[in-house]
């Protein structure tokens, strides 16, 4: 695996890293439409207590505002011991407790802002998206109904 790239700059990156980690996972996956995970620890009762959320790569290693890690190295960085699925809509309840009507959830109020803003931040940073999701699967469709070629991800200007 390459080197991590962070997004740049610090100060936004921080912010994603401390207290905002659910909301820039959940802005990468609208993004990418790749799943998002939460790491966490397993209790021997298998309680899972979460501490912070990326998403998952088709190889494995996971994307946060740090950049891209291999699982073990994203586990150890954490102190956690697992890292599981999260579900979209599960997430969006979580964050903003608004059902869509249709079973689903959706985004509103100071949640919907700040996943707007994740989602700025990391178009903003073209660098980021190239080195760290720069091996999406493709041609595929994104979830803003672009196509996108080959080991393109779904970034706008990105074909």
């Amino acid at each position: 695996m390459s080197e991590r790239r962070p997004l740049q700059p610090a100060s936004v990156r921080e912010g994603y890293l401390d207290g905002g980690c659910y909301h820039f996972a959940l802005a990468l996956h609208r993004l990418t439409g790749l799943p998002m995970v939460e790491i966490g620890n397993m209790s021997p009762a298998d309680t899972f207590f979460g501490g912070h959320a990326a998403i998952r790569l088709p190889d494995h290693s996971v994307v946060d505002a740090a950049g891209r890690w291999t699982g073990e190295a994203i586990l150890e960085e954490w102190q956690a011991n697992a890292i599981l699925p999260m579900v979209a809509d599960q997430l969006i309840l979580d964050l903003c407790g608004e059902e869509d009507g249709d079973g689903g959830a959706k985004l509103s109020g100071e949640a919907l802002e700040r996943v707007i803003l994740a989602e700025a931040h990391i178009r903003a940073d073209r660098d980021y998206l190239e080195a760290n999701l720069k091996v999406l699967p493709g041609p595929r469709d994104c979830p803003d109904g672009t196509r996108v070629a080959e080991s393109s991800g779904c970034f706008p200007g990105r074909r």
